[in-house]
């Protein structure tokens, strides 16, 4: 069923992609944005990928891989103060994040 809506999936906790994979791979190919950290991404690469690396943006393109509803779905990973990667059909990308200091 397409509905023209934007779906996007946080994959929120390690326990969630432990314990749901399946789930969650049902889900990734309606995705339009899926957001993780980095402990999340690897954790859930380890789970799918029969030979993952600790390396944080190939797991990601691996997974962003099976986001296949259109051109234009992404992959974003954060990474606490360190920069936020961006992977697109187009393009893979670190962006740097500005502090906020909070008073």
């Amino acid at each position: 069923m397409k509905t023209n809506k934007i779906f996007a999936l946080n994959l929120s906790a390690e326990y969630i992609c432990q314990n749901f994979t399946e789930e969650i791979l049902g889900l990734l190919p309606f995705v339009d944005f899926l957001f993780a950290n980095e402990q999340e991404i690897k954790c859930f690469a380890r789970q799918i990928i029969e030979h993952s690396n600790e390396d944080t943006v190939s797991m990601a393109k691996e997974i962003r891989k099976l986001l296949t509803k259109n051109s234009d779905t992404c992959l974003i990973v954060t990474q606490g103060a360190k920069p936020v990667i961006l992977i697109s059909s187009k393009l893979t990308k670190k962006t740097n994040i500005s502090m906020i200091l909070f008073i």
